[in-house]
């Protein structure tokens, strides 16, 4: 059998080796520019879900469920389109293209990550007459977003592309005890500017209140406004300052204020408005009480003590004693003045039932005492106020009368 010569074996070997090259970088010819292929062999047979490749390639997954829909496509994502075998990367171009063998430029600027995998699909099977492949984003565009404001590190970050106005507001350390949460301002690069209620967001988890930000947004976080309605709110984790919106309830104004501080469970709510009106409430009652302008608000925590408040000389916390009954601790606490008191005294249990017991009644830990005003007591609260109201009345008068 005649040989054959060394050559020809070469170039038939480097022929092979070709072809072979050529079909398996069908979809990209030149990997150096778009990332290269990576085997998936040891798939073959499988489903090919993202599920299954998650330990090997980790896919990128959203924050939410509803990201693919919500999600907008921008310069610097990074596809991972899986076709057959392979599998290959295309990242957005800056004019908000990925380039295809066989299919050319396709423009995925501004789409929903649905919509840019559908076209990507649409386009490999039209162009290849197969079905078995997918599409992931892979990595999120980075951008650049200014949070300015009522933050504790206002400033320039630089954040995925999968970032929220409350993962924005995150990397600036949260709130300052002077934000208004209920205003936050989004302005986007062309100029539009979108107003979401943020607190609607912390309250109800509404994702409408909570978008995805765009390259350039700017965030603006108001500060609270002292000529509208506002009001106090004290916790064992704080105090702070809330702007009130019409038809807020007591438990509206509270929930605010847990997202500046982790929340705590609570008891009982003193309410303490301007005017010197004190109103102990119940979870429930929070929920339908509406506090006035600078209102002060104290949820009293779950505690193993006994807390008095009202027309007494020193209200708060009181250590729970098994053999105490309610007359002892408001003695210990003080009343206000020497007259009576009730017979009958509220009081708010730990789970939130109000009634009214007697001074002999023997309370729980963690139930709430709270003193009405007798007559006396409201007399030495309201005389200095009409004092002044009756002085000032009599100096206009004087003032006329010259």
């Amino acid at each position: 059998m005649k040989k054959i010569p060394s050559v020809f074996r070469f170039q038939f070997v480097l022929i092979t080796f070709l072809l072979l090259w050529s079909g398996a970088s069908a979809l990209d010819p030149d990997e150096s520019n778009f990332g290269g292929m990576h085997s998936l062999s040891k798939y073959q047979g499988s489903d090919y879900s993202p599920s299954s490749l998650k330990s090997d390639l980790d896919p990128f997954i959203g924050d939410y469920p509803q990201m693919d829909s919500l999600y907008k496509i921008g310069p610097g994502d990074l596809f991972q389109i899986f076709f057959d075998a392979s599998s290959v990367e295309k990242q957005v171009t800056p004019e908000g293209n990925i380039v295809l063998n066989r299919i050319g430029i396709i423009h995925l600027e501004g789409l929903t990550l649905t919509e840019a995998k559908k076209i990507i699909l649409d386009n490999l099977q039209a162009s290849y007459k197969r079905t078995n492949c997918f599409v992931n984003l892979s990595k999120p565009k980075t951008m650049r977003i200014f949070v300015t404001g009522a933050v504790n590190e206002p400033g320039v970050h630089q954040v995925p592309g999968n970032f929220r106005v409350s993962d924005a507001l995150k990397i600036a350390k949260g709130f300052s005890v002077m934000a208004q949460k209920g205003n936050v301002r989004i302005q986007a690069v062309d100029g539009s500017v979108q107003t979401i209620n943020l607190s609607k967001f912390l309250k109800e988890g509404d994702l409408q209140s909570n978008p995805y930000l765009t390259q350039g947004s700017v965030i603006q976080i108001p500060f609270l406004d002292f000529k509208q309605s506002w009001a106090t709110i004290v916790r064992d984790s704080g105090s702070f300052i809330i702007q009130l919106v019409p038809g807020e309830t007591v438990r509206d104004v509270i929930f605010k204020s847990y997202s500046l501080s982790p929340s705590d469970p609570y008891t009982a709510i003193l309410v303490s408005e301007k005017d010197g009106k004190d109103t102990l409430l119940s979870p429930s009652e929070a929920a339908i009480y509406e506090p006035r302008s600078e209102a002060r608000i104290e949820a009293l925590p779950s505690k193993q003590k006994i807390f008095v408040a009202g027309a007494i000389s020193k209200p708060g916390f009181i250590p729970y004693h098994s053999d105490y009954k309610i007359i002892q601790y408001i003695s210990e606490a003080g009343l206000l003045t020497s007259s009576k008191i009730s017979r009958k005294i509220e009081v708010i249990h730990k789970d939130g039932r109000r009634e009214k017991l007697s001074l002999q009644s023997v309370l729980s830990p963690g139930d709430a005492v709270y003193v009405g005003q007798n007559f006396e007591q409201k007399f030495l609260i309201y005389t200095p106020v009409i004092l002044s109201f009756v002085s000032l009345t009599l100096a206009l008068l004087s003032l006329n009368g010259l």
